[in-house]
């Protein structure tokens, strides 16, 4: 009987080695005992665990403490622009500022947005309960 040569499926790519013909009772020529099969393989300890810092203690935090969006999530939320969001930003001292998480990713807690929309409805309505009495007299 002829031998059966079956191939060992590999991707191929730059820098990748060609497919090898391996026969069933052969291993691949020139492989590293990391790839033999795994009854083949020795078990080997596992490296000893540092002992452990002592945790610092943390605040609780609700899920709702730490929603955020960026920039484009605030439109979003707020039904504007990004380029009215920027533009608050610079020219409100109400609006909440933005925080950096990476490089240049801005991040707005939602908790902070709402509340200046709710702060803008107050003023809106105190202003607007003050001109009612203003012409009522």
């Amino acid at each position: 009987m002829d031998e059966v040569l079956t191939e060992i499926k590999t991707k191929r790519g730059p820098g990748r080695p060609r497919k090898q013909a391996v026969t069933p009772d052969e291993s691949v020529s020139g492989q590293s005992p990391a790839y033999a099969p795994a009854q083949a393989r020795e078990a080997e300890p596992l490296p000893a665990m540092p002992a452990m810092k002592q945790a610092l203690p943390v605040l609780p935090l609700t899920d709702t403490d730490i929603d955020m969006v960026d920039r484009k999530g605030a439109a979003k939320m707020l039904g504007k622009s990004v380029m009215t969001i920027q533009w608050l930003e610079v020219n409100d001292p109400n609006f909440p500022a933005a925080f950096p998480l990476g490089k240049n990713n801005f991040y707005f807690l939602t908790n902070d947005l709402r509340a200046y929309v709710l702060k803008k409805a107050a003023q809106a309505n105190a202003q607007k309960q003050a001109r009612m009495q203003g012409t009522a007299k």
